[in-house]
């Protein structure tokens, strides 16, 4: 291992993440379990699934700068000793349309709401043509406790649209923040809305509702996504082909108003629907 690698290591582990008694450990187990002659390129710790003060470690498969990404997880055992466990492929660019071009800082957030923390890696990538632009996508591992595995539907739902670590965590932020099943506090109207991602990585809605004269709202299904500053409730696949913002959402802990823009009696059940709704999450 090179100057370069035990710089970016000290320099990342060094914060407050870790304690001037830790970081020696650390440091040497990271050393031992890297590949011979390979490089890292980013070293992150935190806790994951059931594993607390381990270590994510990243590095290029090949030597080049431009090269795929490999990576591990150290996970702590007792008596201080670590294992190293390997990461299935990670979610990263072709290097044919797009270049890798670096790892950002591992998150780590629960974003399948089991109660444990998944790794979330961003990975830097640069479209090549004359009109390059920076791309960002995420790799999403969740350890069962003897291996990791992705969770492709997370991965699908960063896409690579993002363009730099902030705007990664302004979508965990929503992911996070509205995910559940919400109930109505609203006199007049029954209500639930469950949030989660589908299969295709959509942050998905499915909003009930029975009102006035009983009219139903039979699952009126919303994508949410962050627009013009909030939280909008988009509805796809109607007549027109284009999809139309019907609601806008704010999150408050576990309280959420819904604002409807337009009638959703319009789409399933007859007009009178209440135009603010407020929930809360269960």
């Amino acid at each position: 291992m090179n100057y370069r690698t035990e710089a970016i290591i000290l320099s990342l582990l060094l914060p407050a993440l870790l304690s001037a008694a830790s970081l020696p450990r650390v440091d040497t187990e990271v050393r031992r379990h890297l590949p011979h002659g390979k490089e890292a390129v980013m070293v992150s710790r935190g806790d994951f699934g059931t594993a607390e003060n381990g270590a994510v470690v990243i590095y290029q498969e090949e030597g080049c700068a431009e090269c795929r990404y490999a990576g591990m997880a150290l996970v702590a055992e007792k008596g201080g000793a670590y294992r190293a466990v390997a990461f299935p492929d990670i979610r990263q660019f072709d290097n044919l349309t797009v270049d890798n071009r670096g790892v950002g800082q591992a998150l780590y957030a629960d974003i399948d709401f089991d109660g444990q923390k998944e790794v979330l890696i961003p990975v830097k990538g640069y479209r090549k043509g004359p009109e390059g632009y920076p791309l960002m996508v995420v790799a999403v591992m969740d350890w069962n406790g003897k291996a990791f595995v992705r969770i492709e539907k997370a991965e699908l739902f960063f896409g690579d649209t993002c363009s730099n670590a902030v705007e990664v965590k302004a979508m965990l932020h929503l992911l996070v923040t509205c995910s559940g099943t919400y109930v109505s506090e609203t006199p007049g109207i029954s209500a639930d809305l469950t949030v989660a991602l589908a299969a295709n990585g959509e942050l998905t809605g499915i909003w009930n509702a029975v009102y006035g004269r009983a009219h139903m709202c039979d699952r009126l299904t919303v994508a949410l996504r962050q627009g013009n500053g909030r939280i909008e409730l988009v509805k796809t696949g109607i007549a027109s082909g284009a999809d139309e913002v019907i609601a806008a959402m704010q999150v408050t802990g576990k309280k959420a108003v819904i604002r409807f823009l337009k009638d959703p009696g319009e789409f399933d059940c007859g007009a009178g629907h209440p135009p603010v709704v407020k929930l809360r999450r269960k």
